[in-house]
């Protein structure tokens, strides 16, 4: 059976405009990626693939938290595409108050079982990576 996929179109939408946004800042152009992919987009520059972003946005403040949770399965997507491909591979996280990027996988990180509760959905609870706030880079 298919896992079900929870990105609504006001996610695409939202994700759309901070892509425009980083286009100007990075002078680049962004593709979305297909999900078996496992990262959200391509970035290019003439024509050529030169990296590749996962983008998420959270609904609270940088400082709410003091570290920011991925699924591992996330990272071994990363890790693999900038092996393959010798391109880097970035986390862009929105929070409420700013934007920050992380090369993945980070240096320093932390693996425990974590994830998302409020869904209902078993397959949400995983391995994670937590990394510290203050490891990312404003944008």
């Amino acid at each position: 059976m298919a896992r079900p996929l929870y990105e609504t179109s006001a996610d695409r939408e939202h994700e759309s405009r901070l892509v425009n946004r980083l286009s100007q800042k990075f002078k680049c152009t962004f593709e979305k990626l297909p999900i078996k992919m496992g990262m959200d987009y391509a970035a290019l520059r003439n024509g050529e693939v030169v990296a590749f972003f996962e983008i998420k946005r959270r609904s609270v403040s940088s400082d709410k938290y003091p570290t920011y949770m991925i699924s591992v399965h996330k990272l071994m997507a990363a890790k693999s595409l900038s092996e393959l491909t010798g391109l880097p591979c970035y986390l862009l996280v929105e929070w409420t108050d700013k934007t920050g990027i992380i090369k993945l996988p980070p240096k320093n990180m932390t693996i425990r079982m974590g994830g998302r509760a409020d869904r209902n959905d078993p397959d949400d609870i995983e391995p994670v990576s937590h990394f510290q706030i203050g490891d990312f880079s404003s944008v």
